[in-house]
């Protein structure tokens, strides 16, 4: 199930506050989990290459684009391994759609896990 949208200033975004609220997890817009991500690698002393690439930002210098760090999948799986997620997840996950841009394809169900 796809989040609900909201219509703040006219604008239809989606929205985690009716999941949260079911979980008995205080209101937060979706950077809440970005901040929360982030400073979970940051005290599991992540290399910044790997954050800015999991967290989806770009370099932040000349140097970093020389590093080859993100396409190294064997190093990235295991140390996604080591830090692990910071949460336990629950046992049973709901069925998730992956949010898509308007000219791709619709999404098909997926698996959170």
């Amino acid at each position: 199930m796809p989040f609900p949208r909201s219509s703040t200033f006219g604008n239809t975004r989606p929205t985690p506050h009716p999941a949260l609220e079911q979980l008995k997890q205080p209101k937060a817009g979706f950077h809440a989990f970005r901040r929360y991500r982030l400073t979970w690698l940051r005290k599991n002393r992540v290399h910044a290459d790997l954050e800015r690439f999991w967290i989806g930002h770009e370099n932040e210098t000349v140097g970093d684009g020389y590093s080859k760090m993100k396409e190294d999948v064997a190093f990235r799986l295991e140390q996604a391994e080591t830090v692990g997620l910071g949460f336990a997840l629950p046992p049973k996950i709901a069925d998730v759609v992956r949010i898509v841009r308007k000219n791709e394809a619709k999404p098909e169900v997926e698996n959170a896990a």
